[in-house]
């Protein structure tokens, strides 16, 4: 980061003084240090990646601000150290939440399971041995869907499950 200074110190005019500093309290501190010293500050501009930011030249005095910034950040962290205190509320909506999500699980897994027979009662009717053609490529889809039912009926049951210990934690 680049601060350009316009000012005047005692007889001495300050034009486009470069200084390189390394953030932001660096620079506002550095101004105020040399507004302590004596320098009338005209204009305050900070580079930061190529992007000029002029500085309000009425927020500067001879007092620095990394001692204001410094106390600021220490109560923002001891504010973000504190346990959030427990909502009552908010607890009881995830409890009712993850219940109705256990509902819809059961449901998904009943519907499932029910295609599975339908699809399973459908490759039994399918006569397929020595046929080749139009039959074997129903019964290859059929085994591939029923494939993929039981791999989601895995997954839902495996969700199902995570929901269970969430919601056991929950009410515990």
């Amino acid at each position: 980061m680049i601060l350009i200074i316009n000012g005047q110190h005692g007889a001495t005019p300050w034009r486009n003084c470069i200084c390189e500093v390394i953030d932001y309290t660096g620079a506002f501190d550095l101004l105020a240090d040399f507004i302590a010293n004596g320098l009338i500050l005209y204009e305050a501009t900070l580079l930061d990646a190529g992007k000029p930011m002029k500085l309000p030249v009425e927020a500067f005095d001879q007092h620095r601000f990394s001692p204001q910034l410094e106390k600021l950040q220490g109560q923002w962290q001891e504010l973000l150290e504190q346990p959030v205190p427990e909502n009552r509320l908010a607890r009881q909506r995830m409890i009712n939440w993850n219940r109705r999500l256990v509902g819809y699980y059961d449901r998904q897994l009943q519907l499932t399971l029910k295609a599975i027979g339908r699809v399973g009662k459908k490759l039994e009717t399918l006569q397929v041995q020595g046929e080749s053609g139009f039959k074997r490529s129903i019964h290859e889809a059929f085994t591939a869907q029923l494939r993929s039912m039981y791999i989601r009926t895995v997954s839902l049951e495996a969700s199902r499950q995570q929901t269970v210990d969430r919601l056991k934690k929950l009410e515990a």
